[in-house]
């Protein structure tokens, strides 16, 4: 099993909902699947760059949207096109803030846009980045991976 997992203010949850259920009946198994979506609270977190860090909107908790991928299903669900692009695009298209966790799947595709789109939605993002270059000056612990998601090229 493979997923992304989206993080979205509390306060959006019955939008989610409707979003959801919305592009489900309009798109049936090209939105569904053949597997499932989970969906729970998540309290805030203190950490920066944890996707429910309690700062703006997210101060008061996250719903969280987990999307759900058989690793034995043909393609990369993560990339432009795939599986997961046409939620994160749900929520963006109809302004509902939210943010990834870090160790699912992610975007691979435009990468500068998305860098900054996550520069937005995660407010100590600058100051990471900025501590990160500090205390890696010569990039030894920066991947071509993680330098296409901070700073959207390599």
């Amino acid at each position: 099993t493979e997923f992304t997992e989206i993080f979205i203010p509390i306060k959006y949850t019955e939008r989610v909902m409707q979003l959801l259920n919305d592009l489900y009946i309009k798109k049936g198994y090209v939105s569904t699947g053949f597997y499932s979506t989970e969906i729970y609270a998540g309290y805030p977190s203190k950490s920066w760059m944890h996707p429910g860090y309690d700062e703006g909107e997210f101060a008061e908790g996250t719903i969280r949207v987990d999307i759900f991928w058989y690793i034995n299903n043909a393609g990369n669900p993560a990339a432009k096109g795939g599986y997961f692009q046409q939620f994160w695009d749900l929520f963006k298209n109809n302004n509902i803030p939210f943010r990834l966790h870090w160790a699912k799947f992610i975007p691979d595709y435009d990468y500068m846009e998305w860098a900054e789109y996550y520069r937005v939605q995660f407010p100590k993002w600058d100051e990471f980045l900025r501590i990160r270059e500090k205390r890696d000056p010569k990039n030894i612990f920066l991947t071509s991976y993680w330098k296409l998601r901070f700073y959207g090229a390599e």
